[in-house]
């Protein structure tokens, strides 16, 4: 076995230094620029293998740069690695420790030779297989391997899992970069490296990963050429292919697989589809090559309807292609206009559809694309709808000022002038200035109702963000770019591409079209989704170096709004969404960012006017800007979260160290930050570590450990360790923190059930708690609706035996909820009445907010039901009373958590004025918990009313006695009608 070894090493995935202890076993490899050792790693007793090179002092190796970024389940993992002195005194060497996987193709080739049989079929599947998913990660990621063979691909034969590993040779190829053609193993290298390229592609292995399984094939007969001597003598070189099988002799007669070809409406389907996703293609060319695939075979009647209906479908689902998609239009209506004629009318009968149904987002869209398209349309075109929603905008703000729609109406016309400016249309700067400053009357004036969404209200932090409403900062960079000549510098213009025509002016020989009407109706809805005020959000404002567009740049608002739009489409599909994320840079002019994953301190070395940009930045911006909208964001936040944890996957490199910025921003202005808020980047941070093994630099906030526990940073650190605890145990999160933090985990949380003076048989099994609620049920109604002191002792003594794991005590305390045991009021005055303290504690927040969440959907539940059509008189009597009771109830609770509130925000509450005359320094800290505390519910309250005031416009029909849809069943049944969106709320009572 040999002596125990210690070397200090880094982690192959975060670089901290630790301690490790192997044994070094056996040489288990040897290559042309290295030796691999099977060790055994101690205390643990894991194999693991450590492959040792020769560093070059001058240069970085490339190997463990790639390493270090890779990771997939068909590749081999890094663990750590580290240097080492050879015998030589310069002599420095590199040890990438890796998984030890025990078995290759190569030897298993071998083996079969020597049974003198073939590797089964199945096994040669699942190997292909395996090796693809390998390649298509790494090319995903640019890396091209460079050294596919048999010896480089690992087997473990006890699972069949396959890994790919000996990155030595990988590269990440860089466009118009030229290589080295002399790369490969001999026996594996494609055709292109053969005869010399130095431009090639990741598709050389391609051609390399076929070989290993076919080595039956080799006959000696057949040379490769030499690629180092072509015009020296002939050597026995090694083979290729043995193709005497197929001599005539031996033709297999059996039926073949009939070829198959790909439908013409199949094919421009994929091109249109991934139009502009390569960075490799001119996307001006994939443009032109759709265009006539579509135009010369316009009789093929499935080819046409399908071009017609993803034209407008793409537009609508993947907003980032708008301008291509324009393109091809364009093009199009040089060959054959009347394809361009039937899909502006598919497009604005589809604009009609939304503006009647309240669609704004997808009329946004639409209207965009129709923006694009001005350059082809009769007259004024696009700008006639643009002025008629202005009008509707304008009636709208005149009737109400507290109205959204009119905002969203003028939000829908900003975005499209942009566009239109950008179109093949270039004599619109009249036009486009005249409609911005008609727009300023409502666009420059803050919504009502934007104080109540402020992510920083009150904010003393001068770091932080300002609030500004996008709306409003939207119009005046419009007015900038007017004073600028429509610069819209971001945007792309592939129609240009009609300007490569040896026609001397194509756009003006163009056929142009009429629009179709678009109507807009004298009653707009708000639409299923509610509409608020939109404030811009960014999580990088302030730095010493731009990583993302300032706010004085129009490209903020026209990358975010295409961002968001993606974001909340493509809900259904997170790795998708996560990719258009990363691809961003490819749909917006060359210029507009810095490379991928380019880190931060060189963005300062940028010379000149260059973009520092990060697309990564603008990426991650995005997403947090949805995580934080106010009052609610559209999904659930974990999908937002979600789609954070893809992309750091698929990119790690470059979408990590955006993160980490990111989160020290945060952090940073916790304090100032809207309380909801501070509880989604909590909930967020603890879900996020809980992906990539509980690790963060904790010493950075090591200072914050001893600030007092109402402190909101050290409210947040205690906060997301307990939540980090709930995602695992306390033992590990104990393991990752420095010896500082050690203290905040106490003993009580690492058992698995706190001590108890009685009997404690059963365990934290959720459905335990319930068999043993339901066991005491009569008694526990007898005893808690007695009393509010009965309840407030239950919850005592819930929330004191777990103490040391409150997230199980909140659980327990919504079934109790549940079962009526409990009533809201009871959950609220336990938690804001008494004690000030615990304003700070995260899980006193959690139980609070889920119990009104539980109330205002049990409401929100009745009131629907009243809207139900069909519904006898005496029904809609019934279920009115129950929608009137549900509402009072609903507002006592509010009021109860106002009341209870303005007390501690005003240092009013009786236990303030007995401790001291209300200036000591955690008096106010107090005071600032019941501020934030009641800026959140009050919040919550104006939403609830805005929601029951749109609800009440709705008209319902009664029927007759007999004629109801549910005349034959009983009325207190209503509240039984399935609900969309919401899920079954018990009935729990005020």
């Amino acid at each position: 076995m040999g002596e125990v070894i210690r070397e200090k090493v880094q982690d192959g995935v975060t670089g901290e230094t630790r301690d490790m202890q192997y044994t070094q076993c056996k040489i288990v490899g040897n290559g042309s620029f290295g030796v691999v050792f099977q060790t055994k790693l101690s205390p643990s007793g894991e194999d693991a293998a450590i492959k040792r090179v020769l560093q070059d002092k001058r240069f970085k190796n490339r190997e463990l740069q790639i390493m270090r970024i890779v990771r997939h389940p068909n590749i081999v993992e890094l663990k750590a690695f580290y240097y080492s002195n050879g015998e030589r005194k310069d002599e420095v060497y590199l040890n990438l420790v890796q998984e030890y996987v025990p078995e290759t193709v190569y030897r298993a080739s071998r083996y079969f030779n020597k049974m003198k049989t073939t590797m089964p079929i199945l096994e040669v599947k699942l190997y292909i297989y395996q090796l693809f998913r390998a390649l298509a990660y790494i090319h995903s990621q640019g890396i091209c391997h460079r050294d596919i063979k048999p010896q480089n691909l690992l087997l473990d034969p006890s699972t069949g899992v396959l890994k790919l590993c000996d990155f030595g040779s990988a590269k990440i190829l860089v466009e118009n970069e030229p290589n080295v053609s002399y790369i490969c193993s001999r026996y594996y290298r494609a055709p292109e490296l053969i005869f010399g390229a130095t431009n090639y592609t990741t598709k050389i292995a391609i051609d390399a990963m076929v070989h290993p399984f076919f080595d039956e094939l080799r006959n000696p007969s057949t040379r490769l050429p030499d690629s180092r001597h072509p015009n020296g003598p002939i050597k026995d070189l090694p083979i290729l292919f043995d193709f005497s099988r197929h001599d005539d002799d031996d033709f297999d007669r059996r039926p073949q697989r009939r070829r198959y070809e790909e439908p013409l409406s199949v094919k421009v389907r994929r091109q249109l589809l991934s139009i502009a996703e390569s960075a490799l293609k001119r996307v001006e060319d994939e443009i032109v090559s759709i265009a006539k695939t579509v135009c010369d075979n316009y009789e093929d009647e499935e080819l046409r309807n399908s071009f017609y209906d993803l034209v407008i479908q793409l537009v609508v689902e993947q907003p980032f292609k708008t301008p291509f998609v324009a393109a091809v239009v364009l093009v199009v209506n040089t060959m054959r206009a009347e394809m361009v004629a039937e899909i502006l009318k598919r497009a604005t009968e589809r604009v009609n559809t939304c503006v009647q149904m309240g669609e704004w987002r997808e009329t946004k869209l639409l209207m965009k694309f129709l923006g694009g398209l001005q350059g082809a349309l009769e007259g004024d075109g696009v700008w006639l709808v643009l002025q008629d929603l202005l009008s509707k905008a304008i009636d709208l703000q005149t009737e109400n000022n507290e109205e959204t729609i009119g905002p969203e109406l003028v939000k829908i016309i900003l975005f499209t002038i942009p566009y239109i400016m950008a179109s093949s249309a270039t004599d619109m700067q009249e036009k486009a200035a005249g409609m911005v400053e008609n727009a300023d009357i409502i666009a420059s004036e803050p919504h009502v109702l934007q104080a109540l969404v402020d992510p920083y209200p009150g904010n003393g932090n001068e770091e932080a963000t300002a609030p500004n409403g996008v709306l409003s900062l939207l119009q005046k960079q419009l007015q900038g770019e007017a004073a600028n000549g429509w610069e819209l510098s971001c945007l792309p213009r592939p129609w240009k591409v009609l300007l490569e025509t040896e026609q001397e002016n194509p756009l003006a020989s163009t056929t142009k079209h009429p629009l179709p009407a678009i109507v807009i109706p004298e009653a707009v809805t708000a639409g299923p989704r509610p509409l608020f005020p939109e404030l811009y959000f960014s999580v990088y404002a302030h730095q010493d170096v731009e990583t993302v567009p300032p706010m004085t740049d129009i490209a903020s608002c026209l990358l975010r709004d295409a961002l968001v739009d993606t974001i909340n489409i493509l809900d259904f599909n997170r790795n998708a969404t996560a990719r258009f994320l990363i691809d961003i840079d490819c749909y917006f002019s060359p210029d507009t960012f810095v490379k991928r994953a380019t880190p931060f301190d060189r963005l300062r070395d940028v010379e000149g006017d260059k973009s520092t940009w990060k697309p990564e930045d603008v990426a991650v911006d995005a997403v947090f800007s949805q995580l934080f909208q106010l009052p609610s964001p559209e999904h659930k936040l974990v999908y937002y979260h979600s789609i954070l944890t893809e992309s750091c996957k698929l990119a790690p490199a470059a979408i990590a160290p955006s993160l980490g910025r990111a989160i020290r921003f945060l952090y940073r202005n916790v304090d100032s930050m809207d309380l909801e808020l501070s509880y989604r980047f909590m909930d967020w941070f603890a879900h996020h570590l809980s992906n990539f093994g509980f690790t963060w630099k904790w010493t950075e906030w090591i200072d914050d450990v001893e600030l007092p526990g109402t402190d909101p940073k050290k409210a947040f650190i205690e906060g997301a360790l307990d939540k980090e605890i709930r995602l695992s145990f306390a033992q590990r999160i104990k393991g990752t923190l420095p010896a500082p933090y050690q203290q905040l985990i106490t003993e009580g949380k690492e058992k698995d059930t706190p001590d108890f003076k009685y009997n404690d048989d059963g365990s934290k099994s959720l459905s335990h708690v319930l068999s043993s609620i339901e066991r005491c049920r009569e008694r526990l109604l007898a005893i808690g609706p007695r009393s509010s002191d009965a309840r407030k002792q239950i919850i005592d003594s819930v929330m004191d035996y777990w103490k040391d794991q409150p997230g199980i005590g909140v659980n327990i305390v919504d079934k109790l909820l549940n079962y009526t045991i409990l009533s809201p009021g009871s959950v609220i005055e336990w938690a804001v009445s008494q004690h000030g303290n615990r304003l700070s504690m995260s899980y006193v927040y959690e139980m609070v907010s889920l119990t009104i969440g539980k109330v205002t959907g049990r409401t929100r539940q009745v009131v629907r039901s009243s809207k139900v059509p069909g519904l006898t008189a005496e029904q809609r009597t019934l279920v009115v009373q129950s929608m009137q009771a549900e509402r009072k109830s609903m507002k006592d609770l509010f009021a109860l958590m106002e009341d209870s509130l303005v007390s501690w925000a005003t240092g009013s509450k009786d236990q303030v004025m007995q401790s001291g005359d209300g200036t000591s320094d955690e008096e106010a800290v107090i005071r600032q918990w019941g501020e934030r505390w009641l800026r959140v519910f009050r919040r919550k309250y104006a939403v609830e009313e805005a929601w029951f005031v749109e609800v009440e416009k709705v008209p319902v029909i009664d029927v007759a006695p007999g004629e109801g849809v549910l005349a034959n069943g009983n009325a207190d049944k209503v509240d039984e009608v399935e609900m969309k969106d919401d899920e079954n709320i018990p009935e729990i009572t005020a």
